[in-house]
């Protein structure tokens, strides 16, 4: 997928990961650019509902909510988000 201007991705572990597990993830990923945060109380967990991994929340420049994308579904569904975004 081509690098996408003027977006941004972030991840976001439950609170409960060891922010070393977390790290170990992520390199044996081999994710360098993409920054994983931890959501301590499981606020934003909460906010959105999920109930398991994956579970992509894309919201606009606006920061409105545009859609939920839950569980791995391939590349296509988030092919078709981003582009309906104009991205």
């Amino acid at each position: 997928m081509r690098r996408l201007e003027g977006a941004n991705v972030v991840a976001l572990a439950p609170g409960s990961l060891p922010a070393e597990m977390l790290e170990r993830t992520r390199a044996s990923w081999g994710v360098k650019r993409i920054p994983f945060y931890r959501d301590p109380g499981n606020l934003l967990f909460k906010r959105f509902n999920v109930r398991g991994v994956p579970h992509t929340v894309v919201f606009d420049s606006r920061g409105k909510k545009k859609t939920e994308l839950k569980g791995y579904g391939g590349m296509e569904p988030f092919r078709k988000v981003l582009k309906e975004l104009g991205l």
